[in-house]
């Protein structure tokens, strides 16, 4: 009779268990995803970086208005360099990934421009804006690559990479988060 109760007993146990193993995994990931995001907002931080880039733009894109008339080349370029930038500015407060992936996009196009901007004639003074400019985007890149957000997103990231993480994370519901 003994038997028969325990069977029972023990697979309610063993049910538990792996019932908390993904429960687990999301609550301690989760604070590890927090510690993440609230750096998104600290001094030097992503939210800052992305702030520089999206003015840095908008004075490469001034230099560029100045030119566009007399340079039809120009337009494309320019016109993907606004798109991507007006993008960015629409992305969700929390959409990470999309953030970080309009902030790729709009460095290409700013590279693009500023390509196509050496190749027209160009005053002294907006060659050298022109060039600042596009060192001034990639530094600011630097920047945001080496903040404490990708930092602690990078150990997120490699936490959920890490056994038995990698085979519950889908049960948990964590994902990666986006690196800059």
């Amino acid at each position: 009779m003994k038997k028969k109760k325990v069977l029972p007993a023990v697979l309610i146990m063993l049910g538990l268990v792996l019932l908390s193993l993904p429960l687990g995994a999301n609550r301690s990931l989760t604070k590890l995803r927090e510690k993440a995001e609230e750096s998104y907002y600290d001094s030097g931080s992503v939210y800052d970086g992305l702030e520089a880039r999206k003015a840095t733009v908008s004075n490469l894109l001034a230099v560029a208005e100045r030119y566009s008339e007399n340079r039809p080349e120009l337009a494309a370029p320019k016109k993907e360099l606004e798109r991507t930038l007006q993008q960015l500015e629409n992305c969700d407060w929390e959409d990470y990934a999309a953030e970080a992936r309009a902030n790729r996009e709009m460095g290409t196009a700013a590279a693009a421009l500023a390509e196509a901007l050496s190749a027209a004639e160009l005053s002294q003074r907006d060659a050298g804006y022109r060039t600042s400019l596009l060192a001034e985007l990639q530094a600011q890149q630097t920047g945001l690559e080496r903040s404490g957000y990708n930092e602690k997103a990078g150990a997120y990231n490699d936490a959920l990479d890490r056994f038995p993480v990698n085979y519950l994370r889908h049960l948990a519901f964590l994902e990666p988060m986006p690196l800059y």
